[in-house]
């Protein structure tokens, strides 16, 4: 039975499945690819139909040949053919048929598949290549994910120890700034505790002031009478008189001197004011800087975990080159008011001390010197009690150097 095939030559070019081939070419990474479940299945497929196709193409060159055969050895062919039906056509119309024209029919359909089996091979060849080329490339991309994994993993753990790191370095800081703001609280409080005692003692003062200058006053008019006195009766002049002028020139000497003393106190409380104001620059300083260095190693504690200490050493070492020139003196400390009004009542009544009582200078020093007779007026006595309290107090005058300009100017 002739089948009557026409293979065409060009069977590869003319196909709609044929794939180009490339030579040289990079093959770039497909993101649908198939998996290799799905390309192994692919592959069993196309065996399966290689395999039938094999199978197809044996079966019919089997049947040709035995109509070959057959023909050869008949001289006919069967009532299916339309070699045959051509042949009884031509019989009937007196026509001679060339059979090497037929021959030559039938060895062409031989060759044309021929030709169908090589390009079937090589279409299976090329696929079994393209199949070897997406294995390759899924093994590349799966090394490639794999090591991909590993790499995210370490930097994973990596991550996760320099996190707790930097938490801990954030901690410290959080601690260390806390400490700060708790000691910034801490000396502001004792800086306005301070500011209202000094309050409280400039009141005090003042109202000592004011009662030293009406003292002073008042002596200064009895002096003056008691000169007029003096000098109206200087004729008839009675020793008790010349003891009492000798005693108010004594008192006046000693007012000199308390006068000069009283300067000299204003001028060390200038100095111990300017020291008080340089100690107090420098805490404002040192209290900026910390602020400065604390919130700049908080925006680098990433990149440089060890900058707070190192700004925390250089403000110790400010302030301990800083404390050298601006030591305050432990005798100019402030004395609370309650001990103050205390002593100042218990001296304002004490009785007159002997002649050769010695009194400290303003503070500044333990030698004593001897007083002048004390007067019987009660003005005076009271005056010269007060002034002794102020000196015997240490450090009560301390505090004297705005209400004192008032009287010494």
């Amino acid at each position: 039975m002739n089948l009557g095939f026409n293979f065409d030559g060009d069977y590869n070019q003319a196909t709609s499945k044929h794939l180009p081939t490339q030579h040289n070419a990079e093959v770039l990474p497909d993101p649908d690819d198939f998996t290799r479940e799905e390309l192994l299945k692919l592959l069993s497929y196309f065996e399966g139909e290689l395999q039938a196709r094999d199978e197809v193409v044996q079966r019919l060159r089997n049947e040709r040949t035995k109509f070959l055969l057959y023909d050869a050895k008949y001289g006919k062919l069967g009532g299916n053919d339309p070699m045959y039906a051509l042949r009884r056509d031509s019989s009937v119309t007196e026509e001679e048929l060339d059979e090497y024209q037929i021959g030559q029919l039938y060895e062409s359909q031989l060759v044309q598949l021929e030709k169908l089996i090589a390009v079937q091979r090589r279409s299976h060849l090329r696929a079994k290549n393209l199949l070897a080329a997406a294995e390759k490339r899924h093994f590349k991309a799966l090394r490639e994910l794999e090591l991909e994994k590993e790499r995210k993993s370490r930097y994973a753990a990596q991550g996760d120890d320099v996190l707790a790191l930097l938490e801990k370095e954030r901690e410290k800081l959080t601690q260390q700034l806390e400490i700060q703001i708790n000691e910034v609280a801490e000396s502001k409080a004792e800086t306005e505790r301070i500011e209202r005692k000094l309050e409280a003692e400039k009141e005090r003062h003042k109202t000592m002031v004011l009662f030293l200058i009406n003292e002073r006053k008042q002596m200064l008019v009895k002096m003056h009478e008691l000169r007029v006195k003096s000098e109206a009766h200087a004729s008839n002049i009675s020793p008790a008189d010349q003891a009492l002028l000798e005693e108010l020139k004594k008192e006046v000497t000693f007012l000199r001197q308390e006068r000069d003393s009283l300067k000299s106190a204003n001028k060390t409380l200038k100095a111990e004011n300017l020291s008080l104001k340089e100690v107090v620059k420098g805490q404002e300083a040192d209290l900026l800087m910390l602020r400065k260095n604390l919130i700049s190693s908080t925006k680098l504690t990433f990149d440089k975990p060890g900058t707070l200490r190192k700004a925390d050493f250089r403000v110790h070492r400010h302030r301990r080159q800083g404390d050298c020139h601006r030591r305050v003196p432990r005798f100019l400390c402030f004395q609370s008011t309650r001990h103050l009004c205390r002593l100042f009542c218990i001296n304002a009544f004490r009785m007159p001390s002997s002649p050769t009582k010695k009194t400290p200078a303003m503070g500044l020093g333990t030698a004593r010197r001897a007083q002048p007779p004390r007067y019987t007026e009660p003005e005076l006595q009271e005056l010269e009690d007060a002034i002794e309290s102020m000196t015997v107090t240490n450090g009560v005058f301390n505090r004297l150097n705005t209400f004192m300009r008032f009287w010494i100017n």
